[in-house]
């Protein structure tokens, strides 16, 4: 059965390469082949699990990842290929890493620098390669453990440039320190850390996602990093409370409160204390309200306001 099938100018010629792959009772190989004087020839058949395409290289770049699941733990031989003006297939990467990988992602991961992201899974749980290149290759710069269960995710949504700067970040799962309710790993509070060459991971951005309930909800930059969370259920709403931590292990101030109500449930819930509750955004597609509840009792110097609030969220299919 055909697996695999792209036109890819492997050598940066102007000429695309013919890549198809095809998986034969469960052992996939990859065919390459280039065009040289009206005649398609052969260039290499190489064993892959999964594919990728680098085109943020210097040299166009194909990476492949193959699995032994029978060693224990189990592994994967990353290989990455370029093609020679001569039509000879280089191997510019060739190790082994801990795990079998599920995702490979190209393209920038720290200023100025050009990388591969890899997701590795161990049973049910992920831990993340980072290879990072400089004028010596490619290297390991980052391998870190995820200690959450992916395998009811549906996408791991792992490497993504969420501020749309050109360069990818790396998102961690940040649990909730209590939860009144049923939730999963689609609702934790996202933080997206992106690779520095002096200090290693920075957080740029950090948000809540539900997109059951249509909405995005980006926190304060100056939170991030500073703050817990609960999830809690009141009035018959299921809030998201955010807390502030102190420095040096000092007080914990709760900032605010936030929640998607049905249409309805705002405008005949009776119970909810509307005089203090600041209206976030609506929408109709969804049939949805988007509400905060701020803290009333907080210090001056706590920084959060209403107007900030409101412009923290993103709502999808319109306001």
């Amino acid at each position: 059965n055909i697996d695999y099938f792209r036109l890819f100018d492997l050598d940066n010629d102007g000429q695309e390469e013919i890549l198809f792959g095809l998986n034969s009772w469960g052992s996939k190989y990859l065919y390459c082949y280039t065009q040289k004087d009206g005649q398609w020839e052969s260039l290499a058949r190489i064993q892959y699990d999964l594919l990728a395409l680098n085109q943020t290289a210097k040299e166009n770049q194909l990476v492949a990842a193959i699995g032994d699941v029978e060693s224990n733990p189990a592994t994967s031989q990353i290989t990455v290929y370029t093609l020679r003006e001569d039509d000879v297939i280089d191997k510019v990467y060739d190790d082994t890493i801990r795990g079998y990988c599920k995702d490979i992602v190209c393209g920038k991961f720290a200023p100025g620098r050009q990388g591969i992201g890899l997701a590795m899974q161990h049973n049910q749980y992920y831990t993340i390669a980072l290879l990072l290149a400089d004028e010596f290759g490619y290297h390991v710069e980052l391998e870190e453990p995820l200690s959450y269960d992916y395998t009811n995710e549906p996408e791991l949504d792992i490497f993504r440039d969420v501020n749309n700067d050109g360069i990818q970040e790396i998102c961690y799962l940040l649990p909730p320190e209590e939860d009144g309710g049923s939730h999963t790993l689609k609702d934790y509070l996202r933080v997206w850390y992106q690779w520095q060459d002096s200090v290693g991971l920075q957080a740029v951005q950090a948000s809540f996602n539900s997109s059951q309930d249509g909405y995005e909800f980006q926190l304060p930059s100056q939170l991030i990093g500073r703050i817990e969370y609960r999830f809690s259920k009141s009035q018959g709403v299921e809030w998201t409370d955010v807390f502030l931590t102190g420095e040096n292990g000092g007080n914990m101030y709760k900032l605010f409160s936030i929640a998607a109500v049905d249409t309805y449930t705002w405008e005949q819930g009776s119970s909810l204390p509307k005089e203090q509750i600041t209206v976030l955004g609506n929408n109709p597609n969804k049939k949805k309200v988007y509400i905060a509840l701020l803290n009333q009792a907080l210090p001056e110097e706590m920084p959060i306001t209403e107007n900030q609030l409101i412009a923290c969220l993103r709502i999808e299919g319109g306001k």
